[in-house]
């Protein structure tokens, strides 16, 4: 490469760099209100880092955080640091070392649930309230913004009032509720919302934390072994959960479902985190065990991404138990893993 080629892609870079710090930073207040959509920052971060360069990556995070100052304040500012910027802090970190595929996962992973759990507790103490409140408060401010005939629609769809299942009109339910009536089913949205919220919401973020870590590390050597910087790219195909988390995850799941029989107080929401994170774990490795599956089979690659986001869109249940199954019993699946260590054949 010449000089002058060269001076031109680093312009380039520069370029492509300012302009992902100022997308970002703009794109703030639309990714805080869409569920998982935050997630993209740190995925960005570890994109930007190895395909332009370590300073853009750097920037680009502070804009995230000035832009979240903005929009948020200053509590909001600290709030996105610790849940997206240290745990960034951490995976950008392993990309210097040129770690191992392995160690990057592992590394992104649990400093992103670790960033999350911060951040709900950082949460608690500066509100006196849970994340949960909180967002049921800012549900309830929305509800109070509609008209009555708005809300009035809203409640009728939601909870059939009178056999109504469907309206064509607002028009056909204008004064169907007193207002009495309405404060009534008000107070039962925002509390089945709260309740929503406190089982769903710990799970859901527990699963998007792991999908950002896996794909902060994935994209990080797939992008440095096109680039020939480091030879930590593992195919998926050859992707396996290692034994100790499969049964460190189907016996998280025994002990759940025991608790919640029993009716251990929050076993519900311990059940559903539980289970997203294992649905996730086992989704993945259905979607290794198919690339294997259908790479050996000769099929190419437009092929086999259509197939597989079909199958996880589709057939989502199906795909956890068939990588619950191939975790255990698989070609790398538990049985092998440890019939291997005890044959000290284990690489």
């Amino acid at each position: 490469m010449t000089p002058s080629s060269s001076s031109r892609e680093n312009a380039l870079k520069t370029v492509i760099g300012i302009f992902v710090v100022f997308v970002m930073a703009a794109l703030m207040p639309f990714t805080l209100l869409t569920s998982g959509m935050v997630f993209v920052y740190p995925v960005l971060a570890v994109i930007t880092y190895v395909a332009v360069s370590p300073a853009a990556a750097i920037v680009s995070l502070l804009f995230d955080v000035a832009s979240a100052g903005i929009y948020m304040g200053i509590q909001g500012a600290i709030a996105f640091t610790l849940a997206f910027i240290i745990p960034s802090a951490f995976i950008l970190r392993t990309i210097r070392l040129k770690s191992s595929f392995s160690v990057r996962v592992g590394t992104a992973v649990i400093s992103q649930i670790i960033g999350i759990v911060l951040t709900l507790g950082y949460a608690r103490l500066s509100f006196g309230k849970s994340i949960i409140d909180a967002f049921t408060e800012i549900f309830g401010s929305f509800l109070g913004l509609m008209s009555d005939e708005t809300l009035d629609s809203l409640l009728v769809q939601f909870y059939s009032i009178n056999g109504i299942k469907s309206i064509t009109s607002m028009q056909n339910v204008t004064g169907l509720l007193d207002a009495s009536q309405r404060a009534s089913y008000i107070n039962k949205l925002t509390s089945d919302i709260r309740n929503t919220l406190a089982v769903s919401l710990p799970g859901a973020l527990l699963t998007a934390s792991y999908h950002t870590g896996l794909v902060s590390a994935f994209l990080s050597t797939l992008i440095c072994r096109n680039k020939r910087k480091d030879g930590a790219y593992v195919p998926i195909a050859v992707w396996y959960t290692p034994y100790k988390i499969t049964f460190g995850a189907v016996g998280m799941i025994i002990v759940a479902l025991i608790m919640n029989a029993v009716g251990v107080s929050s076993a519900q929401t311990i059940l559903n985190a539980t289970g997203s994170l294992a649905m996730a774990l086992f989704t993945v490795q259905a979607i290794s065990s198919f690339e294997r599956r259908m790479k050996a089979a000769g099929r190419n690659l437009v092929f086999r991404i259509i197939i597989i986001a079909l199958s996880a869109l589709i057939l989502r249940n199906f795909i956890a138990i068939y990588g619950a199954y191939s975790a255990v019993f698989g070609t790398f699946g538990a049985v092998r893993q440890l019939r291997d260590t005890k044959e000290g054949t284990t690489k």
